[in-house]
């Protein structure tokens, strides 16, 4: 009888275990599979999962990384806020000037476009996220103002490490002056978003369908399974290769940030993908 008892309690308690796979023995395991996937390479991994369902996270590496351009999304959170209250609208036209700011090279679509070229608002965030469009986002970075943007990411209570310095891909950058973001701050954002929580329900998801079209799939989603949908934004200046988003499966939604101070190329955005397949992988069972 007591060789009985002893024996429910056991797989009792095997069930209790495998029924929650997202506990602090879960996360560990999680935590292994990342650095297995990062022990021995170049660089720093700063990596941080959110599962958006349950609220459990993994955070490796937490500090302040050089942005690049994945802080171009508190840059449209920034926006997004401006026109809620009423002093920005999406549907108005601006024309591309030649000054400095919009002579810039790096990723995007506009930097052939003439001078008096017509575009909207809500096309220059678009164009911020989807292409990266370094343009797109100096002309919305200019009609904010940095001090409207860094106090937009301290309002909402995000950390002081992330914050907006200089214009983008603008050269020499003045002494003092950078763009800077921790893993915890875009995964907290991307979180709001989600919830619809960030600006307002509409605006929110609006952001989360604008991350959906970002062209360059060569990180976070090479090795995701076919058909599997991701909101992201990602970043690459010397010796950085950032990305960070939200990954949709059935197995939970999570928030996902790889910001690699490592050196450019296709080991270091190997290892990012390897690490969102990781993540995957381990929230839907496999």
């Amino acid at each position: 009888m007591k060789k009985r008892i002893a024996l429910c309690f056991i797989l009792i308690f095997a069930l209790l275990v495998t029924s929650m796979p997202y506990t602090a023995t879960a996360k560990a395991t999680l935590k292994s599979r990342i650095l297995k996937q990062t022990s021995g390479k170049s660089g720093t991994f700063s990596v941080g999962v959110l599962n958006l369902r349950t609220g459990e996270s993994v955070y490796i590496n937490d500090v302040k990384v050089r942005a690049a351009s994945v802080i171009k999304v508190f840059v449209m959170m920034a926006a997004y806020r401006k026109v809620k209250a009423g002093g920005l609208k999406l549907n108005k036209i601006i024309k591309l000037r030649d000054r400095t700011i919009e002579r810039v090279g790096g990723t995007g679509i506009l930097q052939g476009k003439p001078t008096g070229y017509k575009i909207s608002v809500a096309k220059l965030i678009e164009y911020m996220i989807m292409y990266s469009d370094n343009r797109a986002a100096n002309i919305m970075t200019d009609m904010l103002g940095f001090k409207y943007i860094n106090e937009t990411i301290k309002k909402y209570g995000y950390t002081a490490d992330t914050q907006l310095g200089y214009y983008f891909c603008l050269t020499p950058v003045p002494a003092g002056k950078s763009n800077t973001i921790r893993v915890k701050d875009l995964n907290l954002l991307f979180k709001r978003l989600y919830k619809k929580i960030c600006i307002s329900p509409v605006y929110d998801n609006q952001m989360i369908q604008i991350m959906k079209k970002t062209i360059n799939r060569t990180k976070l989603c090479a090795l995701l399974p076919k058909g599997t949908t991701v909101a992201h934004k990602t970043g690459s200046i010397t010796n950085h290769e950032h990305d960070a988003g939200i990954i949709f499966s059935k197995g939970g939604d999570f928030a996902i940030s790889v910001l690699a101070q490592a050196p450019n190329g296709g080991n270091t955005i190997r290892v990012i993908s390897k690490i969102a397949l990781e993540a995957y992988n381990y929230y839907n069972g496999k």
